[in-house]
């Protein structure tokens, strides 16, 4: 039997529930679902979906994800309400395609476990899959594992074998009006251009699973929740003099503005960052490779051979050679000797790339390059708190070099409240 599958949490107990109705039958699972945005979605509800079918012992066919082809099909349908025409349209894209991977596996019989999501309508399954069943010769099989309690042990399954619980059902069209509703920015529909796994994001997602899947392999034991944090989000920044644009970086947790910061003053002196804070630079995770895009080539462990004295470098604020190295504190931080911008209408803070690039233990050459290999965000987090302290939210903006003109800083922010998947480990 070819059973279409649509997620981890609706495949799981379907098939659990399926190989106990039909004992000794061959289960092939299809995992086809073009409609599901953005692609990154996809991809992490598939390798959930792997993970679900070697648990169960069932062979998986992965199908072709044309999300521009679904968009043709369900054209003139965008504004539809969810369980509206656009889904019986969608439904009947994914069971019209499974129909024809049945036929040509020489299949007799199919479903698909979209019958056991709540949020879809059973009885109009049924008739769109008997309909396509019939065109084809071949038999639909209809399953009710909703009834009786059914649901509930869908959920209580999907938290035992710690599954992917998605929040959305998974079209644009369906994930724009959902936000909408609940009055909340849809992070799934952006992506930050130096494509880190920032918090609540997909691709952080996608990072927590990896880890499972690395534990898991592993023997090791852990525990996977679901934690309410505050989001931060730079949506777009710019920094000008004279309606000329100023090579910048905008530091994590800065907040909105629109406004002129009037003459920067400039003043040298000293922080301190914990050793422990630096820890995010030297490795990545053991489940991330050196080459994800999570994982900036800006931060290679050659960049970070041995802590050296980093007050030997020029702030930039000083042509004079700096002939003396002052003594790396041998204590459980670094003091470093940095310059700091402070606007004098405005809280927003400059640092220079030099500057930045000691608190960071980073080699950048630009701020600009800041953009397309960002530092870790939890390196930004630990600046901003040795800096301002970790509370703040005045806007932190790294410059090429100290200058002390009147800069327009604009910037749109946000914070939002989301649920985060966390792991935490047993100790060994």
């Amino acid at each position: 039997m070819l059973v279409h599958i649509c997620c981890s949490v609706d495949s799981h107990y379907f098939l659990s529930e399926l190989q106990k109705e039909f004992p000794g039958e061959k289960f092939t699972g299809f995992f086809y679902n073009p409609n599901i945005h953005p692609k990154s979605e996809h991809d992490l509800r598939l390798s959930d979906v792997r993970r679900s079918c070697e648990m169960l012992g069932i062979s998986l066919i992965e199908g072709k994800y044309d999300d521009t082809s679904w968009c043709e099909g369900v054209r003139g349908l965008e504004n539809e309400p969810e369980k509206g025409d656009r889904c019986v349209r969608c439904f009947d894209i994914r069971l019209e395609e499974s129909a024809k991977i049945a036929l040509e596996l020489g299949e007799q019989r199919f479903t698909t476990t979209l019958l056991s999501s709540p949020m879809k309508e059973q009885e109009v399954l049924y008739q769109q899959g008997d309909q396509i069943a019939q065109m084809h010769g071949l038999d639909f099989i209809k399953i009710n594992v909703r009834s009786n309690g059914g649901v509930q042990r869908q959920n209580e399954l999907a938290k035992k074998d710690n599954l992917y619980r998605q929040n959305y059902c998974g079209c644009k069209y369906a994930l724009t009006k959902q936000r909408e509703k609940q009055e909340r920015f849809s992070l799934e529909s952006i992506s930050e251009i130096g494509r880190r796994a920032l918090p609540g994001s997909i691709e952080e997602r996608q990072e927590t699973f990896d880890k499972r899947n690395h534990l898991e392999r592993n023997g090791r034991d852990y525990i996977l929740t679901q934690r309410k944090m505050r989001i931060y989000r730079l949506l777009w920044g710019k920094i000008s003099y004279n309606d000329a644009v100023i090579p910048s970086y905008i530091l994590a947790h800065s907040d909105s503005r629109s406004a002129r910061v009037g003459a920067i003053v400039w003043i040298k002196t000293s922080v301190k960052i914990p050793n422990n804070a630096r820890a995010n630079l030297l490795n990545p995770p053991a489940y991330l490779p050196t080459n994800s895009p999570t994982y900036s080539s800006a931060h290679s462990p050659a960049h970070l051979q041995g802590f050296r004295d980093t007050n030997a470098l020029d702030s930039g604020l000083e042509s004079k050679k700096v002939e003396k190295s002052e003594k790396v504190e041998k204590s459980d931080s670094d003091a470093l000797h940095i310059h700091l911008g402070f606007g004098k209408k405005d809280d927003a803070l400059f640092i220079c790339m030099k500057d930045f690039n000691k608190l960071a233990c980073s080699a950048y050459k630009r701020a600009l390059d800041m953009l397309y290999h960002p530092p870790r965000y939890e390196v930004e987090l630990d600046i901003r708190a040795c800096i301002c302290g970790s509370e703040t939210t005045n806007p932190i903006i790294i410059i090429d070099k100290p200058t002390e003109q009147n800069l327009k800083v604009e910037i749109k922010s946000l914070f939002q409240e989301e649920k985060v998947f966390c792991i935490t480990e047993a100790a060994r």
